[in-house]
């Protein structure tokens, strides 16, 4: 009954009772009563929620066309509400952020965003988020910012990879293949062996070819941090998923994820977090780390092709992290003093995924498995078949009776990291999470959406709680020396930026706990191959809630 109240008046009245409102008008009539006030958005070009909500008004009227809309579909339609912005007032200006994050100024991401992403990312000549918004603020005077080439959008073949010419005054520069503090040099396998030695100490972008590749089909590289000859670190990169539901919706293609190198290299927010070696606390600063870039959305277990509206991606997750693996293994054949296989958000999947063949493959004194932000918490019966459909159970890492049950439907990352724990008993293996992680939590509610399951779509902080404790209790139970680092709160991710030295039990961001060590201290020692044990702030009782510790994982 919005046509009633005085929202919409005189002819808007009219119009809203015949149905043919919208808020833009009333916001477009608004700019031109107003011409001296600034007016602006801020929005991701791919904002999963909006994205989300648009499918759901479609599917609830039965238009399944609608319902399949695309990211770059998605993006053409905000940039010709904008554009409609931009010719009702000639101060309004938008800020785009690559990406499919959902909101920034009621969370920590107003802080770090850049045109490059919600986590960041240098953009010369462009300004952060917080600089943009707080010269609108201050009546500075803006423009419009946005990251890649600009071209007209209604002829651009180039996905979501341009900014629209009627939005955007002048062309972006070019992205470079460095972030943050760190400059990649480039060796390719096809022209040198790209030993370590020859290396001569700079981080490294190594491009394997051969099977390799990104999911938009460019090429595949990873990248080597030279340090000690003797510690490894194998590490797996985060970047979302790629899958295709088959639930009440039918097969419906899901692309969130970072599907070519450049998006993987500023997922990496290289010198930050484990990979600042000039943070003398860092407790690998000295390990040489080969990070396993993540840009095909299968979780590092793919051989296949995604079919979308958008075009097919190739997911080729499994040859990508073996051809680095491969490569580490030529360059470490010695027996090394400490070795650590890790990653972070789905590099957690992957290194549940990799850690028996990385602990098969490398000789070592002492070694530790590290994940960071993933407990691999699905929908009942999704996560089977989307490994089936990443063509998963086809690769090495499914052999025997594994390979049959994931060909029928039954198979998880988790049993495979349960059996690899089984194997090498002498290994330290370890989680850090967030009790109500806001990432995890929103990938679960999303697969659920994909495959029509709306009661598992409302899943609580709560309820993700309950299940990540039930899965690090098998976890627990498959491995006496496994521990767990729960942090309160709801931050992704700790060791690719700084929360990892800041965090305790009570906050990303720090706080005294008395008889808790911080997380970098907890991190220290596990790698140092000290006992650890599993930490969390409150009482250790089953059903408390988050306010609570499982009793199953954590002694009163």
């Amino acid at each position: 009954n919005a046509c009633g109240t005085p929202l919409f008046a005189g002819d808007l009245r009219a119009e809203c009772e015949a149905g043919e409102a919208t808020i833009q008008k009333v916001f477009m009539q608004t700019m031109d009563k107003f011409p001296d006030v600034t007016f602006a958005s801020i929005q991701s070009k791919t904002d999963g929620s909006q994205i989300w909500f648009y499918q759901g008004i479609a599917k609830s009227w039965g238009m399944m066309d609608d319902a399949a809309l695309t990211e770059k579909e998605f993006y053409e339609l905000t940039n010709s509400i904008y554009e409609e912005f931009q010719e009702a007032s000639k101060s309004f200006a938008v800020y785009y952020v690559d990406g499919w994050q959902h909101c920034f100024t009621p969370n920590s991401k107003v802080y770090s965003a850049s045109t490059m992403g919600a986590d960041g990312g240098a953009a010369e000549g462009k300004p952060s988020l917080l600089q943009w918004v707080t010269s609108l603020l201050d009546q500075a005077g803006v423009e419009s910012e946005c990251n890649g080439p600009v071209v007209d959008d209604s002829t651009s073949a180039n996905g979501v990879d341009f900014c629209a010419s009627e939005l955007i005054a002048e062309e972006a520069p070019p992205a470079l293949l460095s972030q943050g503090a760190v400059d990649f040099a480039h060796c390719s396998l096809s022209d040198s062996k790209c030993s370590l030695k020859d290396l001569g100490g700079k981080p490294t972008l190594v491009y394997p070819g051969g099977k390799t590749g990104c999911a938009t089909w460019g090429d595949y590289a990873f990248a080597v941090y030279p340090g000690d000859s003797d510690k490894l670190a194998i590490y797996f990169e985060g970047g979302g998923a790629c899958w295709e539901s088959n639930g009440a919706l039918g097969q419906v293609p899901v692309d969130q994820c970072n599907k070519d190198l450049e998006a993987a290299i500023r997922e990496s927010n290289a010198g930050s977090g484990i990979l600042d070696a000039s943070e003398e606390k860092n407790p690998f600063r000295s390990y040489t780390i080969v990070e396993v870039f993540y840009c095909s959305g299968d979780a590092f277990t793919g051989n296949t092709t995604m079919q979308t509206q958008s075009g097919n991606l190739q997911q080729r997750g499994y040859f990508n992290a073996e051809a680095t693996v491969a490569w580490a293994r030529a360059n470490f054949p010695r027996r090394l003093t400490s070795f650590a296989a890790l990653g972070f958000s789905a590099g957690s999947l992957g290194t549940m995924a990799w850690a028996g063949e990385l602990l098969k493959t490398f000789k070592y004194k002492s070694a530790v498995v590290l994940l960071d932000s993933y407990a691999g918490a699905f929908p009942h019966g999704t996560q089977g078949y989307t490994l089936q459909r990443w063509n998963a159970c086809g690769t090495p890492l499914f052999a025997g009776d594994a390979r049959a049950e994931c060909e029928a439907g039954g198979a998880t990352i988790q049993k495979i990291f349960m059996q690899t724990m089984e194997k090498f008993p002498e290994v330290a293996y370890g989680s850090i999470q967030s009790k109500t992680d806001g990432s995890q939590i929103w990938f679960y509610q999303g697969m659920a959406k994909s495959w029509g399951m709306m009661d598992d779509a409302a899943l609580t902080g709560p309820e993700f709680y309950e299940l990540t404790n039930s899965i690090f209790e098998e976890f627990h139970a498959a491995a006496k020396n496994y521990a767990v680092y729960y942090v309160d709160g709801s931050q992704h991710c700790f060791t690719p930026n700084s929360k990892v030295y800041s965090a305790t039990t009570v906050g990303a961001d720090g706080g005294a706990v008395e008889g808790k060590p911080a997380l970098l201290q907890w991190m220290a020692d596990f790698v140092s191959q000290v006992d650890v044990a599993s930490e969390c702030n409150g009482p250790a009782e089953d059903d408390g809630g988050v306010g609570s510790c499982s009793a199953e994982l954590f002694a009163q």
